[in-house]
């Protein structure tokens, strides 16, 4: 089935990572009227840490507590890398306009704007990152201050070990211990997973029964990491709650894909994007580019089923954001001021 009767729209952003979220804002930001295609997104396999530069060149292995200072670097060795074709303030606009987004999102991240962070990995590494979400901000202070800590995971989750981890890092961080426990509800189950534990610690009564199973392993710790499992939409709210019920500040560290930060990450662009006027078609492909009359050209978006067809602006009108789009895509009307959601 083919739609005769393409929409139109400023711009298409092909691809649904990072990259092309972050390409989709900022579009949108600028007043263009915006679609957004492709296949099954790879956010879940995201950290949730953002990145700017911690190592360069990679086969020295040199780190950069600043970032910018690596850039230059960087630039110099390589005046054709992208970072040497984008002022410096560009970056940083770039990144305050995409924090801004999250934060208004409900995903709440913190950074230093001029240093590095330095944060746990869940096979017991350390890496540089620019900006943290903010529920695995104390975790960084609590590396760089050799904070006394315990490091929790739990029967059946795969992929995360408190032991390894805590001694891997003896050498950076030697007041840390390590505890196993098993999650509330799980006591059948030989494997455990993230989301739903994250889903189950957004209950009140998971988080009292977790508190009372840590409490009796600090033993003088002064803080306690955990995978990020701290919830999906109320992370924060998880975090500062459960805390209180322990009685000691919490950090989460990145665990392996599919990651409960990807899936916040993932989640918050699906469910806010549209918001901006953002027309997000999930799981198809552009079948085909074609030019007509030399004034615009369009695109054949879709699956073995259906295929829908959208024009560039040259020549023509742009829409509204969002206006015909969910019609015209999905085969019934809604109103234009009305978020087209799509679940994960």
């Amino acid at each position: 089935m083919t739609d005769t009767e393409p929409v139109t729209y400023d711009i298409c952003i092909i691809g649904a990572g990072i990259t092309g979220m972050a390409a989709a804002l900022f579009a949108a930001n600028q007043g263009l009227f915006t679609i957004q295609t492709g296949g099954a997104s790879e956010l879940l396999f995201a950290s949730g840490l953002l990145d700017l530069l911690g190592v360069h060149p990679i086969e020295k292995k040199k780190t950069w507590r600043d970032p910018w200072a690596g850039i230059n670097a960087l630039i110099r060795d390589i005046p054709q890398h992208p970072y040497a074709r984008i002022k410096k303030e560009h970056i940083q606009t770039a990144f305050d306009e995409f924090l801004v987004f999250l934060n208004d999102a409900g995903l709440e991240y913190k950074r230093h704007k001029r240093r590095n962070q330095e944060v746990v990995t869940s096979m017991g590494t350390s890496k540089l990152t620019y900006c943290l979400p903010l529920t695995m901000w104390k975790g960084a202070m609590a590396l760089k201050n050799k904070t006394p800590c315990l490091i929790v995971d739990f029967r059946g989750l795969k992929g995360f070990s408190a032991r390894q981890i805590s001694q891997t890092l003896a050498h950076k961080w030697p007041d840390m211990s390590f505890a196993r426990v098993e999650f509330p509800g799980s006591r059948s189950f030989n494997e455990v997973y993230a989301e739903r534990m994250a889903r189950a610690l957004e209950v009140a009564s998971n988080r009292e029964q977790l508190a009372r199973l840590i409490r009796p392993h600090l033993e003088g710790a002064k803080i306690v990491g955990l995978p990020a499992i701290l919830g999906i939409h109320r992370s924060v709210e998880v975090m500062v709650d459960l805390q209180e019920r322990i009685g000691v500040p919490l950090f989460e560290i990145p665990t392996i894909a599919p990651s409960v930060a990807g899936l916040r990450l993932k989640e918050a662009f699906e469910q806010h994007l549209p918001l901006k006027g953002v027309d997000l078609i999930s799981h198809q492909q552009v079948l085909r580019v074609r030019h007509e009359r030399q004034r615009f050209f369009v695109l054949d978006i879709g699956d073995a089923e259906k295929k829908r067809s959208i024009r560039s602006t040259s020549g023509a009108p742009a829409r509204k954001p969002g206006e015909l789009a969910f019609e015209k895509f999905f085969g019934s009307k809604r109103a234009s001021s009305q978020p087209c959601r799509f679940g994960n």
